[in-house]
């Protein structure tokens, strides 16, 4: 019995120093993999993100070109294991304009880390420019106006195309080379205030026409206001064409 109890403890304390070293192995092994499966994000992961981001713009518009350099280096950090996922925001919602960027580092869907990396964003691309000087109230010829590569980073709303320009009421004075922009026209109205148009009413397949005179300017789609000569009656009407209004009765 004696004997017993003592081979007993001697296999109970083995036992036990080899739990110990098993933990021991095991544990260091845990954390042996925890640091493999880290990484380290460097400036030019940040970089590479960011032109990634950059690129998938681009391919939704043609002929621009983006070009992002962070005003600083940034320190290197490091991120847990994991399957990695990079947001990247832009300060402005159209992207041009943006002075910084801003990066959302998730490891399986949780957010673990965000920074803001600053700099200057250079967009150029075809826009339209003025050929000769637009004044206020002319429309924009064919002539007046011509592509050119430019960085419209500082423009607010570039126009792309002289299908978008020409034909158009110029609201706001443009210079020789100036860029145009979406607030300097805007479609002209087909309708002139005080002039003599067609009132075309409608009931199901009755039609009735008449003559009026637009108490104001409008374009197409727009509802005026619209006095008929022989009632004198003054109606709300839309305008459908070039000196043609339509209301229903």
């Amino acid at each position: 019995m004696v004997v017993w109890l003592r081979n007993s403890r001697w296999f109970l304390q083995r036992l036990t120093v080899t739990a110990v070293l098993v933990g021991l192995v095991l544990s260091c092994f845990a954390v042996s993999s925890a640091l493999a499966a880290e990484r380290t994000i460097h400036h030019k992961d940040v970089q590479h993100s960011i032109d990634q981001y950059l690129a998938k713009v681009e391919s939704r518009l043609q002929h621009v070109d983006y070009t992002f350099t962070p005003f600083a280096q940034m320190d290197p950090f490091t991120l847990p294991g994991g399957r990695l996922q990079v947001d990247v925001l832009p300060a402005v919602k159209n992207i041009i304009g943006s002075r910084h960027f801003t990066l959302i580092y998730r490891i399986e869907g949780r957010t673990v880390k965000s920074v803001t990396v600053r700099g200057k964003l250079l967009v150029k691309a075809d826009v339209v420019v003025a050929q000769r000087a637009l004044t206020r109230g002319s429309l924009v010829r064919r002539e007046d106006v011509s592509l050119a590569r430019l960085d419209v980073s500082r423009i607010r709303e570039p126009i792309f195309s002289l299908d978008n320009v020409v034909g158009k009421l110029v609201v706001r004075n443009v210079r020789v080379g100036q860029a145009v922009e979406q607030k300097n026209v805007e479609i002209p109205p087909v309708v002139s205030k005080g002039g003599f148009v067609k009132i075309i009413a409608r009931r199901g397949s009755m039609l009735l026409t008449a003559v009026g005179i637009a108490l104001e300017d409008g374009k197409m789609g727009d509802v005026i206001r619209v006095q008929n000569n022989s009632s004198k009656k003054i109606v709300m009407a839309e305008v459908v064409g070039p000196d043609q209004v339509e209301v229903e009765f």
